[in-house]
């Protein structure tokens, strides 16, 4: 979803090189069968449930959530145009006759109170510049005993990627950490979002009155073994493909502002890209991969919020 803030931050979620990850993305976040026999019956969405999903972007939560309980009826919800057009096109070839796509701000979202038996979101509140009045709003569309479903980041440290082919030393990972930190601040700073608030969703929405009833991390460990069987491997190995091209213009200033704004000055930023853009690292990578030799092991942590919304008097 995008935000509200000024420079690059316009224009990084309509970007292609970002809309071509996300898109590969959209259903490499879960496994199905952890989905499918582990957070739905938490959730317990009665048969035909309304179901409404905030930030929705490509559908990396509104399709598999189609595909493993077709008699939901879900709404999927974005400020992206081109993101609602492209999700609805991708529902439409996976044949999900369950869900549509609007476009809209999630700051007010434009439905009546008490609309829907279960609201969800995926890695939207850490990109809003007040994730608290978002869950407001997802709050008061809920219908009294219907769940919230909140999967959100927490970036404690810079994401971790292991290859075999790279093995860095303390210092290397220091380095990193420390990137990492001045990003989340930068971000932060400029209103673009806050990469820790996946950790403080269940205090925010049991102070808004919901009881919590379960938090969890994601049991997903995004990896690729030669000869790549399985088709999350293969999703995987694209998706890490594109992140060894050469990073786009829109990124780099995105990246860029984020950092400065937390404090790195002109050659903190000239490392950082040093690190994480190096040709002849990035070149070797897409080498690999097309030779079927790359392997990894990676992972992002979400947090996983289930709560539910009182009855009034209960």
């Amino acid at each position: 979803m995008s935000t509200a803030s000024s420079g690059a931050s316009e224009s990084i979620w309509a970007s292609e090189d970002e809309a071509k990850l996300l898109r590969r993305r959209a259903f490499h976040f879960w496994n199905p069968d952890y989905l499918e026999r582990v957070a739905l019956p938490i959730l317990e969405p009665p048969e035909g449930a309304q179901v409404l999903d905030v930030g929705s972007g490509y559908g990396g939560l509104t399709l598999p959530l189609a595909r493993a309980r077709p008699d939901l009826r879900i709404t999927g919800f974005d400020a992206e145009a081109k993101a609602v057009a492209e999700a609805a096109g991708l529902a439409q070839n996976l044949g999900a006759t369950n869900v549509n796509f609007v476009e809209g701000d999630a700051n007010a979202l434009p439905f009546v109170d008490s609309s829907f038996d279960l609201v969800c979101c995926q890695t939207l509140l850490t990109h809003v510049p007040e994730p608290e009045r978002v869950l407001a709003e997802m709050v008061r569309v809920l219908k009294p005993g219907g769940h919230l479903f909140v999967v959100e980041y927490h970036h404690l440290g810079a994401f971790s990627l292991f290859d075999d082919a790279v093995a860095e030393d303390l210092e290397g990972r220091l380095e990193r950490f420390r990137f990492s930190q001045l990003y989340i601040e930068g971000k932060k700073h400029l209103g673009r979002g806050d990469d820790t608030f996946g950790v403080r969703v269940p205090f925010v929405v049991q102070d808004m009155g919901l009881e919590v009833l379960d938090v969890r991390k994601n049991d997903r460990a995004w990896h690729a073994f030669s000869p790549y069987h399985k088709e999350n491997e293969r999703i995987g190995l694209a998706v890490t493909r594109d992140f060894a091209e050469p990073t786009g213009e829109t990124m780099r200033a995105w990246t860029g502002e984020n950092l400065r704004a937390g404090g790195a000055n002109g050659e903190d930023v000239r490392r950082y890209f040093e690190l994480t853009d190096d040709p002849k690292l990035k070149a070797g990578t897409r080498d690999r991969i097309d030779a079927g030799t790359y392997r990894y092991l990676s992972s992002f942590t979400f947090y996983l919020t289930f709560a539910r919304k009182p009855v009034s008097g209960s």
